[in-house]
């Protein structure tokens, strides 16, 4: 209990030592980030709007460069080419037979990954005090979509197992990362957080080769864009003992 107080105690006068209001300081900023993103290139034609959540690291020098990775969890309810995906195994009226002969329910949503590294500058001219003001940010890295089949019945055999892989849509490959946004960083070190507009650019190529419902091989390189909001709370941590002072 002792230890407990005296770490307490400690902490308090670090952290009244960090001037984020009137100096530049170096520090780790510790992130969860969620965005929304509309499709764009081939991606439109497989996806509408989606979301995203995830975590990231990043390092703020006291020149205001700042650099890190982070990593999303895309997800949607909106598969454009529903009808199409599924015309091989339904009916004319659109309706899905399972193996007792029953109407079978099949649900598809979007599902992918994004993960990049990346470097950027706040410029901290126009902001609100020696931390904070416009960002922008560029980078690269992998992304990753595909299609989730859920059939909760697991009646409709063409739907599962490897015949699954047939319809799943799975795109990956390189992309690039572009945001313009503000970072804001609270003079009391308690609100901080980054939003702002981003675009990426993603490289990619069906992975499964040959699509089960137009019965043909898909080799060509796809261009899946999103352009979206990304907000992102950060918690930092700073370096005491780097720091920049500005006398006005």
């Amino acid at each position: 209990m002792i230890l407990f107080v005296f770490l307490l105690l400690i902490g308090k006068q670090i952290f009244a030592q960090i001037n984020v209001r009137d100096s530049a300081v170096n520090g780790y900023l510790i992130s969860a980030h969620l965005g929304g993103h509309l499709p764009g290139g081939d991606l439109q034609s497989r996806f509408g709007l989606s979301a995203d959540v995830g975590a990231g690291l990043w390092y703020k020098f006291r020149s205001h460069w700042i650099i890190g990775a982070d990593g999303s969890f895309v997800f949607g309810n909106i598969v454009t080419e529903r009808e199409q995906l599924l015309r091989g195994i339904a009916t004319q009226r659109g309706e899905i037979i399972g193996a007792p002969g029953d109407i079978a329910i099949v649900n598809l949503f979007q599902r992918g990954v994004q993960a990049h590294a990346k470097v950027g500058k706040i410029f901290t001219k126009w902001g609100h005090n020696a931390n904070s003001g416009p960002l922008f940010l560029a980078g690269a890295g992998f992304t990753q979509s595909w299609i989730r089949i859920d059939n909760p019945g697991k009646d409709v055999p063409a739907v599962a197992g490897e015949y699954r892989k047939g319809y799943d849509q799975l795109h990956n490959g390189f992309s690039l990362y572009q945001m313009l946004g503000y970072t804001y960083l609270s003079s009391k070190q308690r609100v901080n957080f980054t939003i702002g507009l981003e675009f990426i650019q993603g490289f990619t190529y069906n992975r499964r080769g040959y699509n089960f419902h137009t019965r043909s091989f898909d080799l060509d390189r796809k261009l899946d864009l999103y352009t979206g909001l990304r907000f992102m709370w950060h918690i930092p941590i700073y370096d005491k003992n780097a720091q920049t002072f500005y006398y006005f």
